[in-house]
């Protein structure tokens, strides 16, 4: 039977060693052990019982060789090493504040604070000492600094084999990084998160990997999945579509940031967006994005979401199995990025993507449409929104390029997202300018024009700000699926690209 460890009552130096005790066990023993914290523990589909985490530890601890100790601190990069020993050795990772609690039976065989020296030099030697007996099919990059410090996730790594470190963007963290990516496969997760978005997406792509935001993701030990392992059959719920009939101007709704599984696990389906959705009495059609990835990560937490669903399609988060630039994605990797995705998307029930780059990086479209026809070449993907910057998403101005065999990549035309940044600040005076501008867009079935992407930016708009804007569009206006916007535009408009020139951008 599943035993559940509550995360409520639990102290830091507690929960710590809960994810490691978790990861060991469930590596060993078959997945056993899940931490009852956020709402994980309602798409558990098995009996469980709960169980006191010393009564576990008590139960466990003589299968393991000996104890990985570290100093619960932040900025102390020593839990990232001990994850990385536990990963290796059948250690249990212990806080040192638990060492004497812990008992004196099993001996300490690793201690992180026997390696001196900077954050780049501690963990570059544990690397050095198992970079050959770890698993180079996946990272962990979790942080330890302040307020971003996170006890989740080890539990995963541990599970996986993978290495985990933090870096900054310090010149000899870089070098240090750039040694752990070099040693990686190519085309693989960077699962967590970093101190610098940009900077580090753009290091991890450059090596051909792509990254997975799941800093706050917990209990993968218990989730994920081989391919069948889980016996989980993906399916979203039908929505109706139909034949657009003309005469009106198209919207489709998209909200973004669905490569985030961290958001999509915890509160995304409760307090956030997705959850406002479920309570609101409206009940107009919308479009989420989310990530393939969680096919393998998480298929019981998304089919979960797939079954609390309304009148919604999903399409994928960007930009496709995982968060990267499409247009600078190393062109050697590409293909076999493509296929991941292609995978996935088959797997999770996808069939459109959503993607993110620079309108900038849109100059040569010969090589544009060549990156394209990467993921157009699979029938399974039908086409694909196209998230632009830098102004908000909304730098494509809802222009398309089309693959070599015709199917549609639609940029957004308009992105809601506040310039506060902040949630809450939003008037009715500014939704009522939205909607100006959205009632002024033409009636135009056989134009780009006809047509429009209206991206939502999940951080900083509320439902209820959503719905408000929708009760002020007029009749001409109807919204659609994503699926009804590319079928649509296949059918109905010439195939000649539409981008904005430079002095349109």
């Amino acid at each position: 039977m599943l035993q559940v460890i509550k995360r409520e009552g639990l102290s830091r130096e507690e929960y710590a060693l809960a994810s490691f005790l978790q990861g060991s066990v469930n590596k060993k023993h078959g997945k056993s052990i899940l931490i009852d914290v956020d709402i994980y523990l309602e798409y558990a589909k098995e009996p469980y019982e709960y169980a006191e985490l010393w009564a576990l530890l008590k139960k466990y601890i003589s299968d393991f060789d000996g104890i990985a100790v570290y100093d619960l601190a932040s900025g102390d990069v020593g839990i990232n090493m001990a994850a990385t020993v536990c990963a290796v050795e059948n250690l249990l990772g212990v806080p040192r504040a638990l060492l004497d609690r812990v008992g004196g039976d099993i001996p300490v065989l690793f201690d992180a604070a026997d390696h001196t020296g900077t954050n780049a030099q501690r963990q570059e030697k544990v690397f050095d000492m198992y970079k050959d007996r770890l698993n180079p099919s996946g990272l962990v990059h979790q942080v330890v600094l302040g307020d971003d410090f996170r006890l989740e996730l080890r539990d995963f790594a541990i599970f996986m084999g993978y290495f985990t470190f933090f870096t900054d963007e310090s010149s000899e963290d870089l070098a240090f990084r750039d040694k752990v990516l070099r040693w990686a496969d190519r085309n693989i997760a960077v699962y967590g998160w970093t101190t610098n978005e940009i900077a580090f997406l753009k290091n991890v792509s450059a090596y051909g990997n792509y990254v997975i935001p799941m800093d706050w993701s917990a209990n993968h030990s218990y989730f994920a999945c081989a391919d069948g392992e889980c016996g989980v059959s993906l399916k979203q719920k039908r929505v109706d579509t139909q034949e657009l009939a003309g005469g009106k101007h198209y919207l489709a709704i998209v909200v973004s940031d669905g490569d985030n599984v961290q958001w999509l696990e915890r509160d995304f389906a409760t307090t956030s967006t997705f959850g406002q959705r479920i309570a609101s009495p409206m009940d107009y059609k919308m479009n989420w994005t989310i990530s393939p990835s969680m096919a393998s990560l998480c298929p019981l937490v998304m089919q979960g979401i797939y079954d609390k669903a309304k009148n919604d399609q999903f399409i994928t988060g960007v930009s496709g199995i995982g968060y990267t630039n499409l247009m600078t994605y190393p062109k050697e990797h590409l293909a076999a990025y493509s296929r991941l995705t292609a995978d996935a998307m088959e797997k999770c029930d996808l069939h459109y993507m959503c993607m993110l780059d620079n309108v900038d990086m849109l100059e040569d479209m010969d090589g544009v449409r060549e990156r394209l026809d990467a993921f157009a070449t699979y029938n399974n993907i039908c086409g694909a929104i196209w998230e632009l910057d830098p102004h908000r998403y909304e730098s494509g101005k809802g222009r398309v390029v089309f693959s070599s065999n015709g199917k549609p990549f639609v940029s957004v035309r308009l992105s809601l997202w506040h310039p506060s940044n902040r949630p809450g600040n939003i008037t009715k005076e500014w939704l009522d300018e939205y909607a100006r501008i959205i009632n002024s867009y033409p009636v135009s079935p056989n134009t780009v024009d006809g047509y429009s992407v209206l991206n939502v930016h999940p951080w900083t708009v509320e439902i209820k700000d959503l719905d408000y804007l929708v009760s002020k569009l007029e009749p001409h206006v109807e919204l659609i699926f994503v699926s009804e916007l590319i079928e649509a535009m296949d059918k109905n408009v010439q195939k000649v690209d539409k981008f904005p020139t430079n002095s349109e951008k």
